[in-house]
């Protein structure tokens, strides 16, 4: 047991706590995930008696789960980190079966709140003060309980109700813990099974690592919360919540408190007289301008964090998960659902080609026809039939196909486009995400094209060109001195390379062979002809010894060229 443990330390350099990671090892096993444990040489962290019940619970949890079922209970068990992880996977269905991905949904955060106690002490050692100097009437019941963090009501001595989120005690170091488990055990799964290789999980730890670390930074949501506020600053549909700076820090938040209802609550929509198509073209339009025109969308609006305020606005919280989009990305999806509407495979080709969802190398008429066969079958139907959001995440599932380095954003983007489309559809069932963004992609593609925006870009250009102008003639002036002095190498690659150049070692040396053949009987032949030659027979002695030398090396050079 000692020897197994000094074996993964070593393996592991960065691991902080052997007993952390055989509960992770132990909960895999629980869920019948016995063989992957054994394919990656980890059952030795686990003692026999704890190995013999596990081995019996496996075949009970085979039998009674599915693989999808099993995969969430396990993450569920692991608590923060692997429900987060979970999450993560749910939004990128490159990365798991259509079944798990619809499992890992269920993902449930069975996290109890932690005492108020805890909760006043953390904010004193934030904010330097105690908390009665600060709040009235700090709600001892929280709002709201997850792995991270829990929020609790408040009021500030000055009157304005707040919400307060504070980060669970601890979890930081535990989160920490986990990624340096995650990461080894990503190492381990690209060494030991080449079939994992292709889904990078390095890549993807590394992905999730960036993820979690920025929710764990309240500061960093602050500042997302002050960009939307910026970005939507005048707009009459939405209102945001004001953040108080002077009480936030990384692990606790202030903001102003926005009381509203979700767009399932019927009763409250008509208790506040508000026209539910009029509430899902607007709500509509205030995700399309974040993503047409800011750039910058909030990535998982549903409907706890964007709801209808009594006055017809719409409440956004939650800074925490936010997707950021280039401008070439951003016309590019402008494009893209013009293409949609105008059912122009060729251009959506092009776009998908563009935006990194596929292969710059793909087969353009190959694609082209998976395209229309999965798009063609919405023709016919109302615009407010069509489904865009899962129309969007079905071309992202057929790029798998065309394999290419897919960003992120995509799948950020697709799921929350399929969220405010439910929102927008019950609030409206004929609500139509396509038509309403028809007019932000043309004004956004017009505007590309106009006078001001090529005057822009000639300017960006200038500078290029002029320090293209400033390094050419220098790297020239190098290229032509090297060449000059007999140092420029030439450096050719070929997979095959040292196949060829074995061939090539093997022909010279075949025709190396073929002219010392030639040169025996030649010298023989000659040696024939001379006056006195010693001889055997009518044969000069040297003459028979070069023609059997060559005899024997023609027949081996046929036969080994026959070989070959």
């Amino acid at each position: 047991m000692a020897r197994s443990i000094t074996a993964f330390s070593r393996t592991y350099r960065n691991l902080r706590s052997i007993p952390r990671l055989r509960r992770v090892v132990q909960v895999l096993l629980k869920h019948g995930f016995g063989q992957l444990v054994e394919e990656l040489n980890l059952m030795s962290i686990v003692t026999l008696g704890n190995r013999l019940a596990f081995f019996k619970q496996r075949r009970g949890a085979e039998q009674r789960f599915t693989l999808a079922e099993r995969l969430r209970m396990a993450f569920e068990d692991l608590g923060p980190t692997y429900i987060k992880l979970g999450q993560l996977l749910y939004m990128r269905p490159d990365l798991v079966t259509p079944e798990i991905s619809e499992e890992l949904q269920r993902l449930q955060e069975k996290v109890p709140p932690f005492p108020l106690e805890e909760a006043r002490r953390v904010m004193e050692e934030e904010l330097g003060r105690p908390v009665g100097e600060i709040f009235d009437d700090l709600d001892p019941e929280p709002l709201g309980s997850a792995s991270i963090a829990q929020v609790h009501a408040a009021k500030l001595k000055d009157g304005p109700e707040v919400i307060i989120k504070i980060q669970r005690p601890g979890i930081a170091p535990i989160i920490s813990q986990d990624l340096t488990i995650l990461f080894n055990f990503a190492h381990l799964l690209e060494k030991t099974i080449r079939e994992v290789e292709q889904f990078r999980p390095v890549e993807i730890v590394e992905e999730f690592a960036r993820s979690i670390r920025r929710e764990l930074d309240f500061a960093l949501e602050a500042s997302n919360a002050e960009i939307f506020r910026r970005n939507f600053e005048g707009n009459p549909d939405i209102k945001l919540p004001e953040i108080y700076w002077d009480l936030s820090t990384e692990r606790v938040l202030t903001m102003e408190l926005l009381a509203g209802t979700s767009v399932f609550d019927d009763k409250k929509l008509d208790e506040w007289g508000l026209d539910r198509n009029d509430l899902a073209r607007r709500g509509a339009s205030i995700f399309l301008r974040m993503v047409l025109v800011h750039g910058f969308f909030h990535a998982d609006p549903h409907s706890g964090n964007f709801f209808v305020l009594p006055d017809g606005r719409f409440g956004l919280v939650d800074f925490g998960m936010v997707g950021r989009l280039e401008e070439s990305f951003r016309e590019s999806v402008a494009s893209l659902v013009i293409a949609l509407l105008a059912r122009d495979y060729e251009r959506l080709s092009h776009e998908l080609i563009v935006m990194g969802v596929v292969s710059a190398d793909v087969d353009l008429p190959a694609l082209r026809r998976d395209l229309a066969d999965l798009v063609e079958p919405y023709y016919g139907k109302p615009l407010g039939a069509i489904p865009f959001g899962v129309v969007i995440q079905r071309i992202v599932e057929l790029s798998f196909k065309y394999s290419a380095d897919r960003p992120s954003e995509l799948y950020l983007l697709a799921r929350a486009i399929v969220l405010v489309e439910g929102l927008g559809r019950q609030l409206d069932p004929a609500h139509d995400l396509v038509a309403l963004g028809k007019p932000f992609a043309v004004e956004l593609l017009r505007e590309r094209l106009s006078p001001k925006q090529l005057a822009v870009q000639a300017w960006k250009m200038s500078f290029e060109l002029n320090e293209l102008v400033k390094v050419v003639p220098r790297e020239l002036r190098r290229i032509m001195t090297k060449l000059g002095q007999g140092q420029l190498r030439l450096g050719l690659y070929s997979d095959d390379a040292d196949r060829m150049l074995r061939q090539m070692r093997r022909t010279g040396f075949h025709i190396s062979l073929a002219l010392v053949i030639v040169g025996l009987l030649v010298s023989s032949a000659l040696v024939a002809t001379s006056p006195h030659p010693p001889s055997v027979g009518s044969l000069p002695i040297l003459s028979a010894i070069g023609y059997g030398v060559a005899s024997v090396a023609f027949l081996w050079l046929v036969l080994r060229a026959g070989r070959e």
